[in-house]
């Protein structure tokens, strides 16, 4: 015991008094700096102008979820009320992904903008370009005019580890480039209700309003997520935040930039996730996994190869299927005419499947070729939520991104515009106002009846 006790004072004296330039730990820096250094000036602020006037009454970023707790970062407030004689701002993060002016955000930062700046670290101020936005998963792709941008590596999220350190760069509150640091706390987070198709990772790097869209490194300074959402009772930090993979991101991103829209694969199947119940139901092995066939739709790539109810897949291209969000996010990431292997037991015995994937078809939104051409990005048909959401009961199409600087920004037209009639024929679909303006196209002529907040009103479309 006296000899323990011994050596313990000799270290601590040794180290007591030890001259500061013996002692390496004194000038060793942490990790997170060299992080910081190097990913700041890739981090962007994006200012968002929003006009009142023109939608009348917004819906609150932070009651997007069905759940109270789960909170949009849209900082550095939620205070969205009607501000008539001004346009609305708001806040969010972005970062730079290539040396000509390419910014990777969230959706949810600029879906209700007709104006986007965004500010570099150092100052300098850019009027950006939407290039494409996917509802989906939630990420958006901006340009900016430059040509010697700093940018950020996209790196691999397949090879996150959880526990592993990470940093969140944003601007909370407006307080520009903050830097914080935590570790994975989870992967493969799905069911939360954000987005459409979910593979969040979780992190308790703090995270407030404002950071949305900012990018979580890791200790190499390559973006491993684009920080998205968070758990919150109080509105700001709780410990947990989730963030997009980048994997998913870079896949996204490419096809925004390329096409500006996403295709996606499409199977045409209902899935259902396999239980200790079914597997005995099924007469399954206790360690077997995959997800259960419970529809085929009638013509889809999933009846044409012959797949059925009860077919357990428990592998797509050679990789472990285990829930049923999980094979919607692969199939999803996939592209159409896309051949594919499914591993699937039927009848306990194992066969591989070949099937050729479809498209799949966005019910919820439309990017219709004409309607691009004048700058109306996306329309929806008015549904019974949007009714609600825009106090209006009648039929039409729902405007819910312009480009800016386009003919149709310039024309007036907004975001939350309801579109009743395009020269003087009533519009129901996305569909039909497509066909109406590429007509219009060739007449140099259009003339919108449009709802704007409260009032019904003609729009001289200039082409």
């Amino acid at each position: 015991m006296m000899k323990k006790l011994f050596v313990f004072c000799v270290v601590f004296l040794s180290i007591g008094f030890a001259d500061k330039g013996s002692c390496s730990c004194q000038s060793h820096k942490s990790p997170f700096v060299q992080v910081a250094k190097k990913a700041t000036p890739g981090v962007v602020f994006i200012k968002i102008e929003l006009d009142p006037q023109a939608t009348g009454q917004y819906q609150d970023p932070f009651e997007l979820f069905n759940e109270d707790f789960f909170k949009r970062f849209f900082g550095p407030d939620n205070n969205f009320q009607e501000r008539p004689k001004a346009p609305q701002i708001a806040r969010g993060t972005g970062f730079l992904v290539s040396k000509d002016g390419y910014v990777l955000t969230n959706n949810h930062v600029v879906q209700e903008a007709y104006k986007i700046s965004v500010i570099l670290n150092d100052g300098k101020e850019y009027d950006a370009e939407l290039v494409g936005a996917d509802l989906h998963t939630d990420l958006a792709v901006l340009k900016i005019d430059t040509t010697n941008a700093p940018y950020l590596n996209l790196g691999d999220s397949d090879a996150l580890e959880v526990g592993e350190w990470v940093v969140a760069i944003g601007n909370p509150f407006e307080l520009t480039a903050s830097v914080t640091q935590g570790i994975v706390s989870a992967k493969g987070r799905q069911n939360l209700n954000i987005s459409r198709l979910e593979n969040f990772i979780q992190t308790d790097a703090a995270i407030n309003p404002g950071n949305s869209g900012g990018p979580l490194l890791n200790l190499n300074g390559d973006v491993i997520g684009v920080n998205t959402a968070i758990v919150t009772r109080s509105g700001g930090y709780m410990g947990i935040g989730f963030a997009i993979p980048s994997n998913m991101a870079k896949n996204i991103m490419e096809s925004l930039i390329e096409n500006g829209t996403v295709a996606r694969g499409f199977l045409g199947i209902t899935p259902q996730d396999l239980t200790p119940d079914l597997r005995e139901g099924f007469g399954l092995d206790e360690d077997t996994d995959g997800v259960i066939i419970t529809q085929v739709e009638k013509g889809s790539p999933a009846e044409k190869a012959d797949l059925k109810p009860g077919d357990l897949i428990t592998q797509i291209d050679g990789k472990d299927v285990k829930t049923a969000a999980q094979l919607r996010n692969d199939i999803a990431l996939m592209k159409p005419s896309q051949r594919v292997t499914l591993t699937v037991i039927r009848n306990k015995r194992t066969q591989h499947i070949r099937v050729i994937l479809g498209a799949f078809k966005d019910t919820q939104t439309a990017s219709l070729p004409a309607l691009k051409k004048i700058g109306i990005d996306k329309v929806e048909e008015l549904s019974q939520e949007a009714r609600e959401q825009y106090g209006y009961v009648g039929k039409g199409v729902v405007v819910k991104s312009i480009l800016p600087g386009s003919i149709a920004y310039k024309s007036n037209l907004r975001p939350g515009s309801i579109i009743l009639a395009a020269n003087n024929q009533k519009v129901k679909t996305p569909e039909e106002l497509n066909e109406i303006v590429e007509k219009s196209l060739k007449d140099k002529k259009l003339l919108l009846l449009v709802r704007q907040g409260n009032v019904i009103k003609f729009i001289n479309i200039k082409l």
